[in-house]
Order: C-alpha cells, then structure tokens, then sequence
C-alpha cells in the first residue's frame, strides 16, 4: 500500500506547484520551457527520474525530448516509438486511451512493453514504479506523455490530478513558444489546420466481428507504403477505411485528395491526374500539376478504379512503377512520393479475365487488398450506427436528439439494406426530418420501404413463407399481415380491423397473441 501524505505534504505540494507555474510565466523559449517541466516534475514528486515524449507533427511518432535525473535535466531525442497501434506499450496504451497508468512492479514483466527503458537500465530496481500520464492540450487532444521512474508513491492517488493540470499548462506555454518562433522563421503563406486527434477505433462505428477484423487490417498497413485496394458493395465505406489509412499514418500531415475515376470524360480524368503543361492541347493556359503531384507526400484516393480506361490504366502502372509522373505536352519527368489507395464495388478479377482491366496494374493496386463486408453480415452495428447518424443530423440541424425504442432497432437490424451504411444514414435522416419533433422514435415512423416488399410474380420461392409446420408457418404469415397494415393505418386499430374484415374484439385477440402492441406504429 502507498502510504496517504499528510496535510503538511499536501500544503508544501501545492506551493511547490504554484512556484513552478510562477517560473513557467518567465520562460522564453520552447528548450526552457521543457527544462523546466522536466526538473520541475522530479522535484515535485521526489522521484529519480522523469521523461517527456511528445508527439511529432505528423502526430505518428512519439519522441523523447527531455529527461530528468540525478545528473541534471538534459535533452535526450534517443528514443523514438511508433503511436498508432502498439498498444502493448506502455506509452503508446497511455497516449491512445487518455488515461494515466501506473506500474508498482515493472521489472517483475507484465502486459505493457518497455522499450523506452533499454537505453537506461540501471534505473530500476525492486521498489521502483512507473507513471505514464497523458498530456492534453485546450481541447483535451493528446500530445504526449510524461513518465515517472522511481519511487514517488505520493503522486500516484493524490496528486495525478494535480500533475496532469501541470502538465497541461506546460504543453500549453511549449506549444505558444513553438508557434512564436516558427513564425518569426517562416511566416507561414497558406495556413494548414493541425492533424486530427489519433483515435484507436480509426473512426469506425461498431463492435461486430467484422469491424474489429477491418480495424486490425488498417492497423497493419499504416506504417507500410504499399498500395491499399478496398473492395465492397457501394455504400459500405470504403472511402472513410481509406481516410482512416491516411490520417493514422505516417502521412497524416500531408495531403489526402481524392479522385472518382468515373464521374469524369477519359480527357479530364487523365489531365487531373497526371496534369499538363501549358500549350499542351487547347485551352490549357497554364501548367497544372495534377493530382498526383499535387498529393506528394500524402495520399491519392482513386474511387471506382475499375472504371478508368484501359489507356490510362498503363500511364497510372509507369507511375507505381518508376515512382515518376510526366504531364501532358512535358518532356520532362517529375519524382513522385504519393500512396495510392484504390477503391470499386466491381469484380477486378473477373474484369482481368475479360480483358477490361489491366492484369500487372491489378497486381500492383492489391499489394494489400481490404474487402469490406456488407452491413446485413454485420448487423451487430445497426443500432450504433443509427445512433451516430441520429446525433450528427440533429446537432447539424438544430434539432432535439429523440430515443429510438426497441421495436424501431429491431425492425432496422430485420432490413437487408441493399444500399449498407449510405442507405441506413438515408433512411435516420428521413425519419428524423419528419418525426424529429417526437420524444421517442417508433417503428411506424420509419419509412414504408422497411415493411413493403414489392410483389413477385412467382411467389414460390421467393415469397418468404416461414419455417416449421404448416400451423407455424400460418401463424407467422399472420403476424406478417398485421404489422403491415398497422404500419398503414399508422397504429389506428380500428381502420386496420376493418382493412382486414375482422371486429375490435378479434383484432384485439391476434394482436395479444402475436404480443404486437399498436402503439409502436402510432405516429
């Protein structure tokens, strides 16, 4: 047990604090700020040594800058780790999930990895701890984390609290001074906004077996520069796995730009990608760089690969190949250093086969191919996802966030959505603009399409009769009938009896019997 401090340590605890944020106002440079949070840090909690990492602009690395010790307070860039998904780290754990860690026992072995120590192994010995605290900016993003060797018991229950907010201050003055000097440097032309927060889930809604399979191929292919092919029905969000590839990558700071390589004529598509130089062909008044050197650096989105022709299948293979692009009407050859990541929802090995897509391209865009599932195998998901696009639709429109009742996501995850995710958003977003007044969402509020089928000339096989015997099968088509004309009528049992022929009192009894309530369908 860590023994509590006292009132006397808690009083000599806060001046210590409050004379470290005197010296902090005085600081005037970026290095002194750092010295300062290092030592300060290890003054304050007595503890043998201190390091800050901070995360570095790309925001995929963490980055020793500073340390602290019984032989001063030093910089010290020898140690570097990648942040985006080695979670059995115990820095990168701390960075991802926001939260401090303490360690009574490292030397012992346990689940985090400590590769950070390899470079000062004398640190530690039996009666050691280690304290990974997360640092946040204004905005609660992560910037890096602080750790603590040694014994300092004392930090870890009562002043955690206290040792964030410091550190927070000092990120806080470090990054003012950074954005000082680096405009009196460079005094930037263009402003480019900052990376976005990394995010362990990648941005992906769900918890199905099917999502965390995709969440573990992106991890492995973020810190890698081979080609990404992403393949699935339309709507099952291939541009949002590409997104993620690119913002938790080492690229994140530079360029994502995409192109739909069917929304535009062969002409155009082939100038936007590769550019031309002026005089090239009629009209073209200026050099244009094109797409993929305007993405140098960062990442190119090729949608709907399988629709780009043949002849610029071959020019899009020589830019892989040789890492070089050439405009149109230029002689001259440009280095390119651009990740290239395709999408379709179409079969590109049976178009190879066909001759309609290039065989050597097609090897060379599945370097690592990602194909993503349809939202009727991950159903699962269903009520997550409507949850999301229900919050972002009513904060973007100003209007009351309703409930969704049990019967509205069970009538949700019973559809197949031929259209996936883009047809569920659709569908939330229509519900919400004609029902958002209501407190709760019931399933007569969801549009007819969930509950009419159209008619099928051979009703045979097609016709969803039920499973069982023939009093089962009965019974369900029963059920089926009911719903649909309470759906109809909106929940009203008297309209929906004498749809169907039958009295108030034999309404009631099927209704009882099938436990369907009105209600639900009332709008």
């Amino acid at each position: 047990m860590i023994p509590v401090a006292s009132t006397d340590q808690a009083r000599v605890s806060a001046e210590a604090a409050l004379s470290l944020l005197h010296r902090l106002c005085a600081t005037d440079s970026a290095m002194s700020v750092l010295r300062l949070w290092a030592g300060g840090v290890q003054q304050l909690t007595d503890c043998d040594r201190v390091d800050i990492y901070l995360l570095d602009q790309g925001h995929s690395l963490l980055v020793r800058h500073m340390l602290a010790d019984a032989s001063g307070v030093r910089a010290n860039t020898d140690y570097q780790e990648q942040a985006d998904y080695h979670h059995d780290s115990l820095l990168s754990t701390s960075l991802l999930q926001q939260t401090p860690l303490h360690l009574d026992h490292p030397l012992s072995g346990g689940h985090f990895r400590l590769d950070f120590l390899q470079a000062a192994p004398d640190c530690l010995n039996a009666d050691s701890m280690l304290t990974a605290l997360p640092v946040r900016d204004t905005k609660g993003h992560t910037q890096g984390v602080v750790l603590l060797i040694g014994r300092h018991g004392r930090s870890r229950q009562r002043h955690t609290e206290l040792l964030e907010a410091l550190c927070a201050s000092f990120w806080q003055q470090y990054h003012l001074h950074q954005r000082l000097a680096e405009k009196v440097q460079h005094p930037p032309s263009v402003s480019v906004g900052r990376p976005a927060p990394l995010n362990h889930n990648y941005g992906l809604t769900g918890h199905s077996k099917a999502v965390k399979q995709l969440r573990r191929l992106i991890s492995k292919t973020l810190h890698n520069q081979s080609c990404v092919l992403i393949t699935g029905e339309t709507g099952t969000g291939k541009e949002l796995v590409a997104q993620a590839i690119h913002h938790h990558g080492p690229r994140r700071s530079q360029a994502f730009l995409v192109q739909n390589c069917a929304s535009i004529p062969e002409q155009l598509l082939e100038s936007e990608l590769f550019g031309y130089k002026r005089g090239a062909f009629t009209g073209a008044e200026r050099d244009h760089h094109g797409l993929i050197r305007a993405a140098q650096g960062g990442t190119l989105f090729l949608d709907e690969i399988g629709d780009m022709p043949l002849s610029l299948q071959a020019k899009l293979l020589r830019v892989l190949q040789e890492k070089t692009v050439r405009p149109l009407g230029d002689t001259r050859s440009f280095d390119v250093d651009v990740r290239i990541v395709a999408a379709t929802h179409q079969n590109l090995p049976d178009m190879v086969e066909q001759g309609r897509f290039r065989r050597d391209l097609y090897y060379r865009l599945a370097q690592f191919p990602i194909a993503l599932p349809p939202l009727r195998e991950r159903k699962d998901d269903i009520g997550p996802l409507a949850h999301q696009f229900a919050t972002e639709f009513a904060r973007h429109n100003h209007l009351r966030m309703p409930s969704f009742t049990p019967a509205l996501l069970e009538r949700l995850g019973n559809h197949d959505f031929p259209g996936n995710i883009r047809e569920l958003k659709n569908i939330v977003e229509r519900t919400l603009l004609l029902h958002g007044h209501e407190a709760e969402l019931q399933p007569g509020h969801l549009p007819a399409e969930l509950f009419d089928t159209p008619p099928s000339e051979d009703p045979g096989p097609h016709q969803d009769l039920g499973t069982g015997k023939l009093d089962e099968r009965l019974n369900y088509l029963e059920c089926q009938v009911l719903e649909r004309v309470l759906h109809q009528f909106h929940g009203n049992q008297k309209l929906a009896a004498q749809e169907l022929g039958l009295t108030r009192g034999a309404m009631n009894y099927r209704l009882k019997k099938h436990h369907i309530n009105a209600r639900d369908w009332r709008i």
